[in-house]
């Protein structure tokens, strides 16, 4: 399966919403309040800043499954990645690999340049 890597600038709407709906998978917040459930989740939108990049990942059908986030260095024009989360539908082992390979590919040869001001 293919899937699509779309730049999301409203991260702070979409990274919440995959960890709450990931959340009993997520050791820190497992079982947890929803106070500590949200101050985890601002510390994570703490780690976005002016050089990262976020992704929506989407199946070819148009059906959210995660996103990632890559940290650029401005003076290599490299990039690594920062964070990723998947739904919990889509954290079977092969969609998983599958997925990571992709990502990789995608910041390998640079498709992310694009969406990034040098």
């Amino acid at each position: 399966m293919t899937y699509n890597f779309i730049y999301e600038p409203n991260y702070q709407r979409l990274m919440p919403t995959i960890f709450i709906d990931n959340r009993a998978s997520i050791t820190e917040i497992k079982n947890k309040t929803g106070f500590v459930i949200k101050a985890w989740i601002d510390e994570q939108l703490t780690l976005i800043n002016d050089s990262s990049i976020t992704y929506k990942i989407e199946s070819e059908l148009g059906v959210l499954c995660g996103f990632f986030t890559i940290q650029v260095n401005d003076e290599s024009k490299t990039a690594v990645l920062l964070l990723k989360q998947l739904r919990p539908a889509f954290k079977d082992i092969q969609i998983s690999v599958d997925l990571s390979l992709q990502i990789a590919n995608f910041i390998h040869n640079n498709l992310w340049h694009p969406d990034f001001l040098f």
